[in-house]
């Protein structure tokens, strides 16, 4: 399997923590999907969390003694969606948690050399809509850092 997948995996796993049972403020963990097909905040029927992998880019080739290594950028897009008449408060204790599961495991099952925000670069972006139904949602972007043999998959 290849690096990254790894990593969307063990993102995935980390964020089905996000229980109120495991100390959270939310049930997020219920409800968690890798790149599901429509991401867009109108389209959640659930409170749900989606990871999209927005961008793979390699950074830096580096040597060390025998053997090569790229450096990738792996860009995260987090979309959190909250339906009903608390979905405004929901958001703001959905963000807490995604921000506490991120800070439990920055290495990703040790797949990467770290997590950080974009720099300079927007963080979290908050969404409201109301159609039938109250409906907010939330992107929470960050950045993974990982290392591969050079030429070896991602």
């Amino acid at each position: 399997m290849i690096r990254h997948q790894e990593i969307l995996n063990s993102i995935r796993d980390t964020f089905k923590t996000i229980l109120i049972s495991n100390g959270y403020h939310t049930d997020l963990g219920s409800n968690v999907y890798i790149n599901k097909a429509n991401k867009l905040i109108s389209s959640a029927n659930e409170n749900a969390i989606n990871i999209v992998d927005v961008s793979l880019s390699a950074i830096t080739a580096k040597s060390g003694g025998f053997v090569n290594f790229f450096d990738y950028q792996l860009n995260i897009e987090a979309t959190l969606h909250f339906r009903g008449g608390t979905a405004s408060t929901d958001i703001r204790e959905g963000i807490w948690d995604v921000e506490k599961a991120i800070g439990t495991n920055l290495k990703w099952d040790d797949q990467a050399i770290n997590t950080y925000p974009p720099e300079g670069g927007e963080f979290i972006q908050l969404i409201f809509e109301q159609e039938e139904n109250i409906i907010v949602g939330a992107k929470i972007n960050f950045i993974i850092e990982f290392r591969t043999k050079q030429w070896d998959e991602d």
